[in-house]
């Protein structure tokens, strides 16, 4: 689709993908958010892309709840197109998830390229650790550390967008499973 269609936001803005549920630790993230917009009033917008599930009521609470209404905002699902546009245009892509399978949305951002934040200690680390900034996501203060060093400078988003955009290839050279190994090439840095 072209940027137009997607009614990308014409600012900078944090990104999380997946739908609205417990396991997400969207609340964390609203939480961490929060404290770094108190820190930094110029934080970017955050947005949370994804089904308003069963975790949704928990998560809406919590932005008004830290008085960030104006600044995090809730998208329901998107087609592929649609999200993989809003992916490739997100400052920092945020997996505040606290417990993953396998993690693809992180696995997506980081094949297009872009800088992502990801709770370590977890599956995730299989693949991202070295590629993308692991952090506590279950403590708001660390993920707030974390979201504020890779909002605010720009060399370390570089650093990780690079370490991406290079280095992770080699993980598609694994014997992925044909369908997810097919799903992601065409999609491969844009």
């Amino acid at each position: 689709p072209s940027l137009h269609n997607a009614n990308l936001p014409q600012q900078p803005y944090f990104l999380a993908l997946g739908n609205v549920e417990p396991r997400k630790n969207y609340p964390g993230l609203i939480k961490a958010y929060a404290e770094l917009k108190r820190r930094r009033p110029d934080t970017p917008h955050l947005h949370i892309v994804g089904h308003k599930a069963w975790g949704y009521a928990v998560a809406a609470q919590t932005v008004v709840d830290y008085g960030v209404s104006e600044n995090v905002h809730f998208t329901d699902y998107l087609d592929d197109g649609t999200r993989d546009a809003w992916i490739r245009h997100c400052e920092v892509f945020i997996s505040s998830s606290l417990y993953e399978g396998w993690g693809f949305p992180l696995f997506e951002a980081l094949t297009a390229g872009r800088p992502c934040i990801y709770h370590s200690g977890t599956s995730q680390d299989e693949f991202a650790h070295g590629f993308a900034l692991g952090t506590d996501c279950g403590n708001p203060e660390s993920l707030a550390d974390a979201m504020e060093t890779m909002a605010f400078s720009e060399a370390t988003r570089k650093q990780f967008s690079s370490a991406a955009r290079t280095g992770f290839l080699e993980i598609l050279k694994y014997d992925l499973p044909a369908e997810l190994s097919g799903a992601l090439r065409p999609h491969l840095f844009g």
